[in-house]
């Protein structure tokens, strides 16, 4: 009896070690550029349906059109979005006191992470390098892309004359999650960093030159953005120039 006790215990925790050694089901190590394609595509690019900033739309001149666009709530945005609507000191608080979720700040810092992620493991995937450089342009506009969503949503407005010392945002290069504090770079710095991810993304773009569906990142977005760039850092020759490019 006790032989037949001990071949059950025997069995029993071999089998749970080899329930436990099994890999997840859920997990997915990515080893080619498609792969990593799939991965930027699928994790890293922002859905029209992912609600971000709504509040930017009621503090332009376009309110009248998007001020109500809930007619089976009805409802009026503006209700919801009073303290961006009038300006006000605090603007995430509601007129009711109520406090809305500001999604920009997790939503982009997290497809910066997946961006990291494709920049730095990439060069070790199965696959050529021109496809490899297209990716890598892509991850880079999508990096250049949220960090100048993000200063422009919580840094100063630029201005050359105060840009060394007016406030930017963090920058974050890592491809894992650590746990250490980020400061935040200068303005002048934060415009520096999203202006060399751009232009890496464009010469990137440019030499590959693949033929693009409009659901891709192209060098005709690259473009686009680097139009809108300039714009708000006030260089308007260069924004010309990119906005002819387009």
């Amino acid at each position: 009896m006790k032989k037949l006790i001990y071949i059950i215990v025997v069995v029993l925790f071999s089998s749970c070690g080899d329930f436990l050694e099994e890999s997840s089901q859920d997990l997915i190590i990515p080893k080619t550029v498609k792969d990593y394609s799939e991965f930027l595509f699928g994790e890293g690019y922002i859905r029209n349906n992912t609600s971000i900033h709504t509040y930017l739309d009621i503090m332009t001149d376009d309110v009248e059109e998007k001020a109500n666009t809930w007619p089976v709530m009805q409802s009026d945005i503006r209700g919801d979005g009073y303290g961006y609507f009038c300006w006000q000191p605090n603007p995430e608080y509601r007129f009711t006191g109520a406090l809305n979720t500001d999604n920009a700040w997790e939503t982009y810092y997290s497809k910066i992470l997946i961006a990291n992620n494709v920049i730095d493991l990439l060069d070790d995937a199965e696959g050529t390098q021109s496809d490899k450089d297209d990716l890598l342009g892509e991850a880079y506009f999508l990096r250049a892309y949220c960090y100048f969503m993000l200063v422009n949503l919580y840094g100063e407005p630029y201005e050359k004359e105060s840009a060394d010392k007016a406030l930017g945002i963090p920058f974050n290069y890592e491809h894992s999650v650590k746990e250490r504090t980020y400061k935040r770079e200068t303005l002048a710095r934060s415009y520096e960093l999203i202006e060399n991810d751009l232009k890496k993304s464009i010469h990137l773009l440019e030499t590959t030159d693949y033929t693009k569906t409009v659901f891709r990142i192209s060098k005709g977005a690259a473009y686009l953005l680097a139009s809108r760039f300039y714009l708000y850092k006030k260089d308007y020759e260069q924004a010309i120039s990119y906005a002819d490019k387009v």
